[in-house]
């Protein structure tokens, strides 16, 4: 008998190893000329997780309440108020509450190195130290603990970056400008060269990215990790031991939480059925639906859309 289904799988499959870098986060914080910006993010007014992403700005995270758990690659850690968190570019990353009791408060500052073209310098300064950040031949800790010395160091500047993000573009243009010059600084004296062994950490990315652009693309078809494995080139069993190493949890885990991102979404910001939302998000039972969600999220799906009401 035909598995027609495998055949779709597998033409769907060879599409989107044509077009898998369209998953990069495409998003442009800021201004086009200008590529800064500052969020200000409460959980859980909106959602209470950002599931496993990347991305090719830097990201700074600066907790003032509650507490984040922050998972960068293969390291996870979980910030209170005054940590930070430094996410360099393509770096896969996920963003949660560290319990569901705690209202959690941060700040993300985003922003490329890029804005600093122009600046006396620059263009030597880039080539010469920051693209190690960037291409990853020099690493840094990515969890700054509060009064730890790099902490301390950009605790300033950040703290600026935070106090005037309301103010004009022309008028925090420079002020922008200075402190991220600061952080720039900073990021490079306390970092260091990476291990050559960078092979593995190039193969883990790889699997990483392809793996999260299968599920950006297929959360709303009934898919397996066999089907992931297979199209990130692995065994079943390697892709989920990598998978796991690498991201702290299981494929299924995370296909869960992005299906749940995205119901959470729709059913704060449409009318649409719940049925509906049940079905485009891959759940087969309305009923099975109701029960992760209310799992995941601590509420039912209904219960969930009056509280955004």
């Amino acid at each position: 008998m035909i598995n027609y289904f495998k055949i779709i799988l597998c033409n769907l499959l060879w599409i989107l190893k044509l077009t898998e870098n369209a998953f990069r986060e495409s998003k442009v914080h800021g201004k086009l000329n200008f590529p800064f910006t500052v969020y200000h993010v409460k959980m859980p007014d909106f959602i209470t997780s950002y599931p496993l992403h990347y991305h090719e700005v830097f990201e700074l995270i600066f907790v003032t309440r509650g507490a984040l758990r922050v998972r960068i690659m293969d390291k996870e850690e979980i910030l209170y108020q005054d940590d930070m968190a430094v996410i360099l570019p393509d770096n896969a990353h996920l963003l949660s509450m560290a319990s569901k009791d705690t209202f959690t408060e941060y700040f993300n500052i985003v922003f490329d190195f890029s804005l600093l073209k122009g600046a006396p310098l620059f263009d030597e300064i880039y080539d010469s130290y920051l693209s190690k950040l960037a291409n990853h031949s020099r690493e840094i800790d990515c969890f700054l603990k509060k009064n730890t010395p790099l902490q301390r160091t950009l605790y300033n500047p950040v703290n600026e970056l935070v106090i005037h993000r309301h103010e004009s573009y022309t008028s925090r243009q420079m002020l922008v400008l200075g402190q991220v010059f600061l952080i720039a600084d900073a990021i490079y004296r306390f970092s260091r060269e990476v291990n050559p062994d960078v092979g593995s950490y190039a193969d883990t990315f790889t699997l990483i990215r392809k793996a999260l652009y299968f599920v950006e693309i297929m959360y709303g078809k009934s898919i397996q990790v066999r089907d992931a494995a297979e199209y990130c080139g692995y065994s079943e069993s390697h892709f989920m031991k990598l998978f796991k190493e690498s991201t702290g949890q299981s494929f299924n885990e995370y296909l869960v939480s992005y299906r749940m991102m995205i119901a959470q979404k729709r059913l704060g910001t449409t009318d649409d059925r719940i049925i509906d939302i049940a079905f485009d998000c891959g759940f087969s039972d309305a009923a099975y639906f109701a029960t992760a969600f209310k799992k995941f999220c601590g509420m039912t799906p209904l219960q969930y859309r009056k509280s955004k009401k």
